[in-house]
Protein backbone atom coordinates (compact mmCIF):
# COMPACT_ATOMS: atom_id res chain seq x y z
CA UNK A 1 0.00 0.00 0.00
CA UNK A 2 3.08 2.33 0.61
CA UNK A 3 3.90 1.73 -2.63
CA UNK A 4 1.11 2.10 -4.45
CA UNK A 5 0.57 5.71 -2.39
CA UNK A 6 3.87 6.86 -3.67
CA UNK A 7 3.98 5.82 -7.46
CA UNK A 8 0.29 7.86 -7.10
CA UNK A 9 2.20 10.89 -6.09
CA UNK A 10 5.06 10.03 -8.37
CA UNK A 11 2.35 10.00 -11.01
CA UNK A 12 1.09 13.41 -10.34
CA UNK A 13 -1.67 12.37 -8.97
CA UNK A 14 -3.01 8.87 -11.18
CA UNK A 15 -5.46 7.29 -9.20
CA UNK A 16 -5.27 3.47 -9.89
CA UNK A 17 -6.61 1.92 -6.44
CA UNK A 18 -9.47 2.37 -3.90
CA UNK A 19 -10.44 1.06 -0.73
CA UNK A 20 -13.41 -1.85 -1.30
CA UNK A 21 -13.35 -3.79 1.62
CA UNK A 22 -13.46 -7.67 0.50
CA UNK A 23 -16.54 -10.22 1.27
CA UNK A 24 -16.66 -14.11 1.65
CA UNK A 25 -19.39 -15.79 1.87
CA UNK A 26 -19.57 -18.43 4.22
CA UNK A 27 -21.71 -21.75 2.84
CA UNK A 28 -22.96 -22.86 5.64
CA UNK A 29 -22.05 -22.71 9.71
CA UNK A 30 -18.59 -24.58 9.13
CA UNK A 31 -17.78 -21.96 7.43
CA UNK A 32 -18.50 -19.21 10.36
CA UNK A 33 -16.83 -20.83 12.76
CA UNK A 34 -13.84 -21.26 10.47
CA UNK A 35 -13.69 -17.32 9.80
CA UNK A 36 -14.03 -16.55 13.67
CA UNK A 37 -11.22 -18.61 14.29
CA UNK A 38 -9.29 -16.50 11.78
CA UNK A 39 -10.57 -13.50 13.12
CA UNK A 40 -9.42 -14.34 16.65
CA UNK A 41 -6.22 -15.49 15.13
CA UNK A 42 -4.93 -12.22 13.44
CA UNK A 43 -7.03 -9.83 15.34
CA UNK A 44 -3.39 -8.15 16.21
CA UNK A 45 -2.59 -8.10 12.48
CA UNK A 46 -6.15 -7.14 10.87
CA UNK A 47 -9.25 -6.18 11.11
CA UNK A 48 -11.93 -8.83 10.03
CA UNK A 49 -15.18 -9.07 10.87
CA UNK A 50 -17.18 -12.18 10.97
CA UNK A 51 -21.39 -11.62 10.55
CA UNK A 52 -24.07 -14.18 11.06
CA UNK A 53 -26.84 -13.91 9.03
CA UNK A 54 -30.30 -15.56 9.24
CA UNK A 55 -31.06 -15.12 5.86
CA UNK A 56 -30.99 -19.19 4.32
CA UNK A 57 -29.09 -17.76 1.26
CA UNK A 58 -26.23 -16.14 3.15
CA UNK A 59 -25.31 -17.91 6.40
CA UNK A 60 -22.78 -14.97 6.87
CA UNK A 61 -19.84 -13.66 5.78
CA UNK A 62 -16.30 -12.46 6.71
CA UNK A 63 -15.16 -9.12 6.18
CA UNK A 64 -11.93 -7.22 5.32
CA UNK A 65 -12.74 -3.66 5.83
CA UNK A 66 -9.14 -2.45 4.91
CA UNK A 67 -8.55 -4.52 1.10
CA UNK A 68 -7.96 -2.22 -1.85
CA UNK A 69 -9.24 -2.87 -5.52
CA UNK A 70 -6.07 -2.28 -7.87
CA UNK A 71 -6.28 -1.24 -11.46
CA UNK A 72 -2.93 -3.23 -12.38
CA UNK A 73 -2.58 -2.10 -15.59
CA UNK A 74 -2.76 2.12 -14.85
CA UNK A 75 -0.63 1.08 -11.91
CA UNK A 76 2.12 -0.95 -13.77
CA UNK A 77 2.12 2.21 -16.59
CA UNK A 78 2.17 4.32 -13.71
CA UNK A 79 5.13 2.55 -11.68
CA UNK A 80 7.50 2.45 -15.13
CA UNK A 81 6.87 6.53 -15.37
CA UNK A 82 7.83 6.90 -11.83
CA UNK A 83 10.86 5.03 -12.44
CA UNK A 84 11.55 6.62 -15.79
CA UNK A 85 11.29 10.00 -13.61
CA UNK A 86 13.73 8.62 -11.20
CA UNK A 87 16.97 7.91 -14.37
CA UNK A 88 15.78 4.42 -15.10
CA UNK A 89 15.72 3.68 -18.55
CA UNK A 90 13.27 0.75 -20.35
CA UNK A 91 14.03 -1.32 -23.62
CA UNK A 92 11.51 -3.82 -25.50
CA UNK A 93 13.53 -6.84 -27.10
CA UNK A 94 12.82 -9.94 -26.84
CA UNK A 95 15.61 -11.98 -25.17
CA UNK A 96 16.38 -15.42 -26.17
CA UNK A 97 19.67 -16.10 -24.29
CA UNK A 98 21.43 -14.90 -21.90
CA UNK A 99 24.15 -14.66 -24.30
CA UNK A 100 22.69 -11.25 -25.12
CA UNK A 101 22.69 -9.88 -21.91
CA UNK A 102 26.21 -10.87 -20.94
CA UNK A 103 27.71 -9.16 -24.06
CA UNK A 104 26.09 -5.66 -22.50
CA UNK A 105 28.37 -5.72 -19.61
CA UNK A 106 25.77 -5.03 -17.17
CA UNK A 107 27.08 -5.28 -13.55
CA UNK A 108 24.06 -7.80 -12.96
CA UNK A 109 21.05 -9.17 -14.27
CA UNK A 110 17.88 -10.41 -13.28
CA UNK A 111 15.76 -12.84 -14.37
CA UNK A 112 12.04 -11.66 -13.98
CA UNK A 113 9.98 -13.85 -17.33
CA UNK A 114 7.56 -15.33 -15.60
CA UNK A 115 5.97 -17.92 -17.42
CA UNK A 116 8.58 -17.48 -20.51
CA UNK A 117 11.40 -17.76 -18.31
CA UNK A 118 11.78 -21.31 -20.44
CA UNK A 119 12.07 -19.12 -23.91
CA UNK A 120 15.25 -18.17 -22.95
CA UNK A 121 18.05 -21.00 -24.25
CA UNK A 122 19.76 -21.81 -21.33
CA UNK A 123 17.06 -21.40 -18.71
CA UNK A 124 14.80 -23.97 -20.37
CA UNK A 125 13.43 -26.54 -18.09
CA UNK A 126 15.66 -24.89 -15.41
CA UNK A 127 13.20 -24.00 -12.82
CA UNK A 128 10.25 -26.56 -11.17
CA UNK A 129 7.34 -23.96 -12.37
CA UNK A 130 4.29 -25.21 -13.38
CA UNK A 131 2.23 -23.75 -16.68
CA UNK A 132 -1.16 -22.49 -16.18
CA UNK A 133 -3.47 -20.75 -18.65
CA UNK A 134 -6.04 -18.81 -16.63
CA UNK A 135 -8.72 -16.39 -18.07
CA UNK A 136 -10.48 -13.63 -16.60
CA UNK A 137 -13.66 -11.61 -17.75
CA UNK A 138 -15.43 -8.29 -18.02
CA UNK A 139 -18.67 -7.91 -17.84
CA UNK A 140 -21.61 -5.21 -17.99
CA UNK A 141 -24.90 -4.90 -16.21
CA UNK A 142 -24.13 -6.24 -13.02
CA UNK A 143 -25.95 -6.41 -10.05
CA UNK A 144 -23.45 -4.34 -6.99
CA UNK A 145 -21.92 -6.85 -4.67
CA UNK A 146 -23.72 -5.08 -2.02
CA UNK A 147 -27.29 -6.15 -2.89
CA UNK A 148 -25.65 -9.51 -2.22
CA UNK A 149 -25.37 -8.58 1.65
CA UNK A 150 -28.89 -8.48 3.63
CA UNK A 151 -29.48 -4.79 4.27
CA UNK A 152 -29.41 -5.40 8.04
CA UNK A 153 -25.78 -6.31 7.85
CA UNK A 154 -25.08 -3.15 5.64
CA UNK A 155 -23.78 -1.28 8.90
CA UNK A 156 -21.01 -3.68 8.62
CA UNK A 157 -19.48 -2.81 5.80
CA UNK A 158 -17.60 0.53 4.17
CA UNK A 159 -20.15 2.78 2.63
CA UNK A 160 -18.64 1.27 -0.36
CA UNK A 161 -19.40 -1.86 -2.92
CA UNK A 162 -17.46 -4.81 -1.82
CA UNK A 163 -15.28 -7.14 -3.59
CA UNK A 164 -15.98 -10.61 -3.44
CA UNK A 165 -13.69 -13.79 -2.65
CA UNK A 166 -14.58 -17.22 -3.12
CA UNK A 167 -13.57 -20.00 -5.94
CA UNK A 168 -12.79 -16.77 -7.83
CA UNK A 169 -13.52 -13.10 -7.74
CA UNK A 170 -15.20 -10.14 -8.35
CA UNK A 171 -14.81 -6.58 -8.23
CA UNK A 172 -17.63 -4.23 -8.90
CA UNK A 173 -16.93 -1.05 -11.95
CA UNK A 174 -18.46 2.05 -12.24
CA UNK A 175 -21.09 2.06 -14.47
CA UNK A 176 -22.52 -1.09 -13.84
CA UNK A 177 -19.18 -3.03 -14.56
CA UNK A 178 -17.61 -6.30 -13.03
CA UNK A 179 -13.75 -7.78 -13.37
CA UNK A 180 -14.04 -11.31 -12.60
CA UNK A 181 -11.75 -14.29 -12.52
CA UNK A 182 -10.03 -16.52 -12.86
CA UNK A 183 -10.76 -19.86 -14.29
CA UNK A 184 -7.58 -22.12 -15.29
CA UNK A 185 -7.77 -24.63 -18.37
CA UNK A 186 -7.05 -28.51 -18.50
CA UNK A 187 -4.75 -28.12 -21.81
CA UNK A 188 -1.28 -28.07 -22.33
CA UNK A 189 0.54 -24.60 -22.32
CA UNK A 190 3.92 -23.58 -23.58
CA UNK A 191 6.47 -21.54 -22.64
CA UNK A 192 5.66 -19.67 -25.98
CA UNK A 193 2.59 -18.96 -24.92
CA UNK A 194 3.39 -17.15 -22.03
CA UNK A 195 5.27 -14.06 -23.80
CA UNK A 196 1.79 -12.36 -24.66
CA UNK A 197 -1.36 -12.22 -23.81
CA UNK A 198 -4.57 -12.46 -25.43
CA UNK A 199 -7.76 -10.03 -25.39
CA UNK A 200 -11.26 -10.48 -26.80
CA UNK A 201 -13.75 -8.15 -27.50
CA UNK A 202 -16.76 -10.25 -27.36
CA UNK A 203 -19.08 -8.20 -29.59
CA UNK A 204 -16.06 -7.90 -32.39
CA UNK A 205 -15.47 -12.01 -31.79
CA UNK A 206 -14.68 -13.35 -35.58
CA UNK A 207 -16.28 -16.56 -35.02
CA UNK A 208 -12.51 -18.25 -35.53
CA UNK A 209 -11.76 -21.78 -33.35
CA UNK A 210 -9.52 -19.61 -31.13
CA UNK A 211 -12.40 -16.25 -30.28
CA UNK A 212 -14.58 -18.89 -29.82
CA UNK A 213 -12.71 -20.91 -27.48
CA UNK A 214 -11.77 -17.33 -25.53
CA UNK A 215 -15.75 -17.01 -25.79
CA UNK A 216 -16.44 -20.26 -23.90
CA UNK A 217 -13.82 -19.75 -21.31
CA UNK A 218 -15.12 -16.28 -20.42
CA UNK A 219 -18.13 -17.70 -20.17
CA UNK A 220 -17.23 -20.65 -18.27
CA UNK A 221 -15.19 -17.54 -15.84
CA UNK A 222 -18.71 -16.02 -15.54
CA UNK A 223 -20.19 -19.16 -14.49
CA UNK A 224 -18.31 -19.94 -11.87
CA UNK A 225 -18.39 -16.55 -10.30
CA UNK A 226 -21.90 -16.46 -10.32
CA UNK A 227 -22.02 -19.45 -7.59
CA UNK A 228 -20.33 -17.00 -5.11
CA UNK A 229 -24.38 -15.41 -4.76
CA UNK A 230 -27.67 -16.40 -5.90
CA UNK A 231 -28.47 -14.04 -8.31
CA UNK A 232 -25.44 -12.33 -8.54
CA UNK A 233 -24.34 -12.08 -12.29
CA UNK A 234 -27.94 -12.78 -13.52
CA UNK A 235 -28.42 -9.53 -15.77
CA UNK A 236 -25.10 -9.36 -16.29
CA UNK A 237 -23.38 -9.88 -20.23
CA UNK A 238 -19.88 -10.76 -21.13
CA UNK A 239 -18.11 -8.08 -22.58
CA UNK A 240 -14.27 -9.17 -22.72
CA UNK A 241 -12.19 -11.79 -22.05
CA UNK A 242 -8.44 -12.16 -21.25
CA UNK A 243 -6.22 -14.68 -21.18
CA UNK A 244 -2.55 -15.17 -19.88
CA UNK A 245 -0.16 -17.72 -18.55
CA UNK A 246 0.74 -17.83 -15.17
CA UNK A 247 4.35 -19.68 -13.41
CA UNK A 248 3.23 -21.47 -10.44
CA UNK A 249 5.95 -22.24 -8.13
CA UNK A 250 6.32 -25.46 -5.88
CA UNK A 251 4.70 -25.37 -2.45
CA UNK A 252 6.28 -24.54 0.60
CA UNK A 253 4.88 -25.16 4.30
CA UNK A 254 3.56 -22.01 3.84
CA UNK A 255 2.03 -22.39 0.79
CA UNK A 256 3.17 -21.80 -2.92
CA UNK A 257 5.62 -18.95 -2.49
CA UNK A 258 7.60 -17.51 -5.22
CA UNK A 259 11.26 -18.07 -5.48
CA UNK A 260 14.08 -16.10 -6.26
CA UNK A 261 17.92 -16.51 -5.46
CA UNK A 262 21.36 -16.14 -7.02
CA UNK A 263 21.62 -18.12 -10.71
CA UNK A 264 25.33 -17.78 -11.23
CA UNK A 265 27.70 -15.12 -11.40
CA UNK A 266 26.22 -11.54 -11.53
CA UNK A 267 22.55 -13.18 -12.16
CA UNK A 268 19.50 -14.05 -10.30
CA UNK A 269 16.19 -14.73 -10.66
CA UNK A 270 12.72 -13.76 -9.49
CA UNK A 271 10.05 -16.23 -10.48
CA UNK A 272 6.64 -18.31 -10.17
CA UNK A 273 4.79 -15.33 -8.37
CA UNK A 274 1.36 -17.14 -9.70
CA UNK A 275 -1.43 -14.73 -9.03
CA UNK A 276 0.26 -12.56 -6.19
CA UNK A 277 2.52 -10.42 -8.34
CA UNK A 278 0.87 -7.49 -6.77
CA UNK A 279 0.98 -9.11 -3.14
CA UNK A 280 4.59 -9.78 -3.62
CA UNK A 281 6.53 -7.91 -5.86
CA UNK A 282 7.51 -4.88 -3.89
CA UNK A 283 8.32 -6.27 -0.66
CA UNK A 284 10.82 -9.55 -2.91
CA UNK A 285 11.77 -6.53 -5.34
CA UNK A 286 13.22 -4.83 -2.33
CA UNK A 287 14.93 -7.83 -0.97
CA UNK A 288 16.54 -8.59 -4.00
CA UNK A 289 17.93 -5.28 -5.17
CA UNK A 290 19.59 -5.97 -1.29
CA UNK A 291 20.97 -9.22 -2.43
CA UNK A 292 22.10 -7.74 -5.72
CA UNK A 293 24.11 -5.03 -4.28
CA UNK A 294 25.97 -6.72 -1.15
CA UNK A 295 26.31 -10.04 -3.22
CA UNK A 296 24.45 -12.17 -0.41
CA UNK A 297 22.10 -14.55 -0.82
CA UNK A 298 20.83 -14.83 2.41
CA UNK A 299 19.52 -11.13 2.32
CA UNK A 300 16.49 -13.13 0.13
CA UNK A 301 13.77 -15.19 2.34
CA UNK A 302 14.88 -18.61 2.86
CA UNK A 303 11.81 -19.92 2.25
CA UNK A 304 11.95 -18.38 -1.23
CA UNK A 305 15.71 -20.20 -1.96
CA UNK A 306 13.70 -23.26 -1.51
CA UNK A 307 14.25 -23.91 -5.57
CA UNK A 308 16.41 -27.11 -6.56
CA UNK A 309 17.62 -25.83 -9.92
CA UNK A 310 18.16 -28.66 -12.44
Amino acid sequence: LGLLREVEVWGQGEVFYRQTGVLKRAKDAKDIERFERIRRERENELELRVVRSSTQSLPGFIYTPSAYAVDSPRYLESLRAACEGRGARFRRELVRSLKSLRREDYSAVVICAGAAVGTIAELEGKFPLRLSETFGAEVDGAAPNLHMVHPEDHSQLLPVDPSLLGQCYVVGQPGGRAVLGALHSNEPVAAEDAIAGRHLEVSRGSGLEEDSRMEEMGRGVVGKAAGLFPGLLSSAGLDRVHCGVRALPPKSEEGRLPICGKLGDGEWYLLGLGARGLLYHQYLGSRLARAVISGDETALPEVTRRCEKK
